[in-house]
């Protein structure tokens, strides 16, 4: 059997292969549910770029951006899933929590209304329960949503912006450096 060498010389034990999706996969959600987010998404993003058209997979890589602070790249990867597969159990608990995550848990329960319609097994169905239950306690109290104006039509506060500088703004900041 050969040995790789390092860059010292060295032998180094010869690399294990990478593990196939469906192992990847476990260990992602693994890690997910103990809550190492950081070293699932490596593994996540393996997945689906092997399975791109496997929404709920793309709907988790989401929750899983959306646990690390990566909102719009959650929005993004979400929205498609679920416009893809409006019924599927995954995609529409992945909306939920991004919703719940970001403070929008009376958001939240319509999506959980439907993936509980939706449930594949008793544990995926207890696990929506409880979140719906959550959600729905959160909600209670959040007056401001009831007398609020609503957002304008289109409008999302969290969506990507294209902050480009004006030409005499950076002729001006950079006259202030001088």
């Amino acid at each position: 059997m050969a040995h790789r060498v390092d860059a010292s010389g060295s032998a180094a034990l010869p690399r294990s292969p990478d593990p196939p999706p469906a192992d990847a996969w476990k260990r992602a959600h693994h890690l997910m549910v103990i809550g190492q987010v950081a070293e699932a998404i490596p593994l996540m993003e393996r997945v689906v770029a092997e399975y791109p058209s496997w929404s709920g997979a793309r709907a988790s890589l989401g929750v899983a951006y959306t646990r690390m602070g990566r909102i719009h790249e959650a929005q993004d990867l979400i929205d498609t899933a679920l416009a893809e597969a409006p019924e599927d159990f995954s995609c529409r608990v992945a909306k939920a929590e991004y919703f719940a995550r970001l403070g929008f848990y009376d958001k939240s329960v319509p999506h959980l209304d439907i993936a509980l319609e939706v449930a594949p097994g008793d544990a995926e169905y207890r696990a929506a329960f409880e979140m719906r239950r959550f959600c729905v306690d959160k909600s209670k109290g959040l007056f401001y949503r009831e007398t609020a104006l609503p957002w304008p039509r289109g409008w999302r506060p969290w969506a990507r912006r294209n902050h480009t500088a004006e030409p005499a703004s950076v002729a001006v900041l950079e006259k202030d450096l001088r």
